[in-house]
């Protein structure tokens, strides 16, 4: 019997707002929405009129950046 590599419910990622990483990161909302609008920001998925972030990829994107903190 073959198992799948991976079961739906072992997928976690949380993803959170503009206000959420200002609070976790210390950087500003209007810093994340300028990174956006330059196309030089952390992966970003919109739904709907909103947009999420998922927290390892973008802490993960911070850690790539010069300095680490970009």
């Amino acid at each position: 019997m073959l198992k799948r590599a991976l079961e739906p419910t072992q997928i976690q990622r949380r993803f959170v707002t503009e206000i959420d990483l200002e609070t976790i990161t210390g950087r500003s909302r209007r810093t994340w929405q300028k990174d956006r609008l330059f196309g030089r920001g952390a992966p970003f998925y919109r739904v709907g009129g909103s947009i999420y972030y998922d927290l390892s990829e973008t802490l993960a994107w911070m850690k790539s950046q010069p300095g680490g903190t970009r």
